[in-house]
């Protein structure tokens, strides 16, 4: 006995829904009623069946293939090549029909449409995407799901630019009688996926946002997370597609969404027509039936032959029989069916209620899981930089109680340096730069590396983006929030869309604007407004502005995209005076603090939530009573998707002008390697090759969610490291919020080691600078108990030499700032140095004359300001160290400190220069024709963009100019503060062998003495410590 059918629960279910998703299985139902005349050799009239094709669209990742692997899991299992895995999928079309045995045909050359051959390849074919030909797939797979439902399905391949918004993954979607599964990964919909909805709004389509099973065990869900403002995306469903393999909730919700756009897809009153042909022939089935067995019985043979005849007609009835009342009850449940099918408004209320279902079953299953999962805070913390935290608070320690210690007997000089090394020591700061895409688990490692408890989170975390301006998590005394706004900021509020005459509608940072121009934080005057096109007279850009206000219709619903041709559903842009861009250049009000909650949750909140005040900040600063950050201080970037282009430039400058920042890039475990990574990739290996690679660290974050998968996407990701030729770095698949597992333990105490390496250096030098002060201090001591065991004319002639001493010291010391040799001979290097250096950036600069010459140009700015960077820190360092080796050979028996130079920053910037020259501008043929009549606009596209390269250069200049001026004088300033402190030291000898011998001198003398040299025994152990003995980088 064979298991009842879809058919079958549906047409003879008694719910109120349980024939709501009727038509979805009709066409079946046609056919196997079809399949059942065919065997009694009755002629059906069912009409034309139209055919519906479900196209899965969606972003790279989002869980397409993993979709069909478990709706069709008793069809696919042995089609290795279309088998789920991480990273890039086929990337060609994948078609699914219903067959009675499994086949693999691969379509080769011609197009995606029409591939010029079909092959039949075997089932376990690997590799589908190294066919270089391969043009299209078509598996036919034995699934009940596809022969129940009557449909076929084509999973195209992930949309990873809008390039592909104009491809055939698209043109499939717009074939008639087929609706759009399009599926979206736990983050939500990106402005890809806007740009895709837009372009799919005629097609019957449904979005579903896929939940693995442990994105639902990790946070509550909302019905209303999908929304966007401004995009109408229809009907949401949030869907653990995984369980789809096996009959259930999910699946029901599945096959209501398919009735729904079967509905939407089939000709007007198809289901009537097609259950009254199924009655007319049923009613002809009946009667024809009748008429037989009447027939037969009436018939009346007085001879055998027709006897004979007689009982074959008998016979053939009893025969026809079950196939007859077969395919009477196939009749009979078509008209079932085609009666219960419903409009489509009923079955959008039904998926409705399955949403909110769902959502609230994922959350009650988040609930029970949470309650039942161990605390991820058992587990011991992560011991991210707590070595050199030590070793610093070690230092720190010495200094204190060496400053406090008034029996030292340490000069006022003296007690300066060492509070001047105490501060330098507590306000060096290594950065931690946090990079990768939106939504990649950058915060919720950052929480993890700092030892916060689930629940207490100094970042917010969330599935969807929630990280709106770049966040410096630094230290405090007390956890609060401080701003820094940005002087000026560029608003883009129309852009190009994908589509012909398409402009993308920025609605959250006109209404920023709006905003601001209505509470007068902006004056007009202030504004610099670019409009759509250009116009032969002056206007006036605030009215302007007010009537693309009034046309997007700002003050209701506005909707994201509208059109520079007529459209029946969007808003038409015939004003081309209309700004398209808005330079703020300077704000009236500039608030003195954070003008919202001090409360780090509310206070992210209120960032995402409103973009008017999140536009105008530069960075958020976090303060938070942290002890490792004493020392190190994070910075939580955006995304390098981020919208605004301050975010990404913030991002680009950690890595190309921070010299010793440590880079932890993300990637987002459920979406490896996607183009927006391949994209940072590029940038990150030009800095890998010319810089410390040890400072790049990759993490690929969210190991809990993906674990079936873990080594496949680790090994996607590797893949994409070593792209560029060398050995791949390291990886770290870390999980942080169910438990820290044994890879992030790794990632952090590789951290903390890099941390102490690239600081290892200066807190050498910091000590070095102790013990000079702590052994003149010791020195003058013991002079002293020479002094007083000397006889009279031995302390005259001591009392001689350091008066000689001293006014040797204090000619030295107007040599060092006048003489050739001294301070005019380091600045008059450094001059010279700048001169020639910066002069070559000019004259590439000067030399961008074309648009040949700023492509070639931009590589050779990027190598000559790092070249310039290497040149200044390597000549400025060899020339402090050639005057320090010169004033110490004019000063006989005595040193100076050290003072060692730390770069951190790059002097002069090359992020700035190379965003300006990525932002070049080139008119097209005609644009540039239209120029010859407009003379105001004469200037030249190379003139534009060398003025745009010029500003952002002369910037960088300025600033690294400035910077290597700073250096010097600070060197210059230590060297004059190490004579002062000498001579401060000399004088006070001086003043003590003036006077005549104490008793108690002796007892002062031999403490200070044996103090000096206690605290010089622990810093030459600290010195000697294991952490500090290694080489350097």
């Amino acid at each position: 006995m064979t298991a009842p059918s879809l058919l079958d629960t549906l047409a003879d279910a008694g719910g109120p829904d349980g024939d709501a998703a009727a038509i979805a299985v009709l066409p079946a139902a046609v056919r196997a009623a079809y399949q059942a005349a065919e065997h009694t050799g009755h002629r059906l009239r069912l009409g034309v069946v139209p055919e519906c094709t479900l196209v899965l669209l969606g972003p790279a990742d989002a869980g397409k293939t993993a979709f069909t692997s478990a709706l069709l899991a008793d069809g696919v299992r042995g089609l290795v090549g279309l088998a789920e895995r991480p990273g890039p999928g086929t990337p060609v079309p994948v078609e699914y029909a219903y067959g009675g045995e499994p086949e693999l045909w691969l379509g080769l050359g011609g197009t995606v449409s029409d591939p010029a051959e079909w092959v039949r390849a075997p089932l376990d074919t690997p590799d589908l995407d190294r066919l270089p030909e391969l043009r299209r797939v078509r598996a036919a797979v034995p699934s009940a799901v596809l022969r129940d439902w009557g449909v076929r399905i084509v999973d195209c391949p992930g949309l990873d630019d809008v390039a592909d918004l104009t491809g055939p993954a698209l043109d499939e979607a717009r074939k008639p009688g087929v609706g759009v599964l399009y599926l979206v990964p736990r983050r939500g919909i990106t402005e890809l996926d806007a740009q895709a909805l837009e372009a799919l709004r005629h097609v019957p389509l449904v979005l579903i946002e896929n939940r693995r099973d442990a994105e639902i065990a990790g946070a509550a869900a909302s019905v209303d997370e999908l929304a966007v403002p401004g995009l109408d995306v229809g009907l949401a469903v949030p869907l653990a597609v995984r369980r789809l393999a096996r009959p259930g909730p999910e699946r029901d919700t599945v096959l209501r969404c398919v009735a729904l756009l079967r509905t939407r897809t089939a000709p007007d009153r198809w289901t009537a027509a097609l259950g009254a042909a199924a009655v007319r022939s049923r009613e002809a089935l009946g009667a024809e039936f009748a008429r037989r067995r009447t027939m037969a019985l009436m018939a009346r043979h007085p001879d055998w032959l027709g006897s004979l005849h007689l009982l074959a007609d008998l016979l053939g009835i009893e025969r026809d029989g079950p196939g007859v009342i077969e395919l009477d009850d196939r009749l009979t449940r078509i008209t079932r069916l085609a009666q219960a099918a419903r409009p489509a408004e009923a079955l959008r209320a039904l998926v409705d209620r399955d949403v909110r279902a769902a959502v609230d079953r994922y959350n009650a299953e988040a609930v029970r899981d949470a309650g039942v999962r161990p605390p991820r805070d058992d587990a011991p913390p992560a011991a991210f930089g707590r070595s050199y935290a030590e070793l610093r608070d070690e230092l720190v320690t010495l200094l204190d109680t060496t400053l406090a210690d008034d029996v030292l007997g340490a000069t006022a000089s003296e007690r300066d340096a060492l509070a001047e090394i105490r501060s330098g020591v507590l306000d060096d700061q290594l950065e931690v730069a946090v990079l990768g895409q939106s939504s990649s688990g950058k915060s919720s490692l950052i929480n993890a590396l700092l030892g916060v408890r689930t629940g207490t989170a100094l970042l917010p975390t969330a599935p969807r983006p929630t990280t709106a301006t770049v966040n410096r998590v630094e230290y405090a005394p007390r956890p609060g929030l401080n701003v820094t706004w940005l002087p000026e900021v560029e608003l883009r509020l129309l852009s190009p869309g994908a589509e012909p005459n398409q402009v993308r509608v920025h609605v959250e940072n006109i209404r920023a604007l709006g905003r601001w121009l209505r509470d007068r934080s902006v004056r007009a005057r202030d504004c610099v407004f670019h409009p759509l096109a250009p116009q032969p007279d002056r206007l006036d850009g605030q009215a302007a502005f007010w009537r693309l206000w009034k046309i997007l219709d700002l003050a209701g619903d506005p909707a994201l995209y509208a059109y520079l041709a007529p459209s029946p559903d969007r808003p038409r842009l015939t004003d081309l005076s209309v700004p398209a861009e808005v330079t703020v250049r300077r704000f009236a009000t500039v608030p003195d603090q954070w003008p919202g909650s001090l409360a780090s949750e509310r206070a992210f909140a209120e960032l995402t939530r409103d973009p008017a005040l999140a536009l105008r900040v530069d960075t958020l600063r976090v303060g938070v009573p942290h002890p490792l950050l004493r020392h190190v201080t994070i910075v939580d970037t955006p995304g390098t998707d981020a919208p605004v282009p301050h975010h990404r430039l913030t991002a680009h400058r950690a890595v190309r002008d921070q010299r010793h920042s440590a880079v932890v890039y993300c990637f987002d475990g459920a979406k490896p390697a996607s183009r927006e990574d391949s994209a940072n990739l590029a940038f990150l290996r030009e800095r890998l090759g010319t810089g410390d690679p040890a400072r790049y660290f990759f993490v690929i974050t969210r190991r809990g969610v993906v674990e079936r998968d873990a080594d496949r996407v680790r090994e996607t990701v590797e893949n994409a490291l070593a792209a560029s030729g060398d050995e791949p770095p390291r990886t770290y698949f870390t999980e942080v919020l169910r438990e820290l597992n044994d890879d992030f333990r790794a990632l952090a105490d590789d951290l903390g080691r890099y941390v102490l390496i690239t600081r290892r250096t200066l807190l050498r030098s910091w000590i070095e600078r102790t013990q000079r002060v702590l052994e003149d201090v010791h020195g003058r001591h013991l002079r002293r108990l020479q002094r007083l065991a000397d006889s009279e004319d031995g302390r005259i002639t001591r009392l001689r030499t350091l008066r000689q001493e001293f006014a040797q010291l204090d000619t030295l010391r107007g040599d060092l700032r006048a003489a050739d040799w001294g301070e005019p001979w380091l600045r008059g290097r450094t001059t010279n140095l700048l001169d020639g250096g910066t002069a070559q950036i000019d004259h590439i600069v000067r030399g961008l004359t074309n648009r040949r010459t700023f492509a070639a140009g931009r590589p050779r700015l990027t190598t000559g300001i790092e070249e310039l960077n290497h040149a200044v820190r390597d000549r400025l360092a060899a020339d402090c160290a050639a005057l320090a080796a010169e004033l110490a050979a004019r000063l006989p028996g005595r040193g100076v400190g050290p003072l060692e130079l730390t770069w951190d920053e790059e002097p002069f910037g090359a992020a700035g220069v190379d965003a300006a020259m990525a932002a070049t501008e080139w008119r097209t043929g005609w644009q540039r024709f239209r120029v010859l009549f407009d003379p105001r606009r004469r200037r030249s596209d190379a003139e534009a963009n060398r003025a745009l390269v010029t500003a952002a250069w002369t910037l960088s200049r300025d600033r690294g100019t400035q910077a290597v001026a700073d250096a010097v004088d600070l060197y210059a300033g230590h060297l004059h503060a190490e004579l002062a402190r000498l001579a401060d030291g000399l004088a006070t000898e001086i003043a003590a062998a003036e006077q005549d011998p104490h008793p108690d001198d002796r007892v002062r003398a031999t403490e200070g003495r044996d103090r000096a040299s206690t605290r010089l025994a622990r810093l030459d152990a600290l010195s000697r410590h294991p952490d500090l003995s290694g080489g350097d980088r």
